[in-house]
């Protein structure tokens, strides 16, 4: 369904911003 999609997009979206940010603090380390 349309809404379950959404969600699991926008849940794969945070998660990917946060690894983004979370690899950017280990490499400017």
């Amino acid at each position: 369904s349309p809404y379950w999609q959404t969600v699991v997009d926008t849940y794969l979206c945070r998660a990917h911003s946060i690894l983004g940010v979370a690899l950017y603090i280990v490499l400017d380390q």
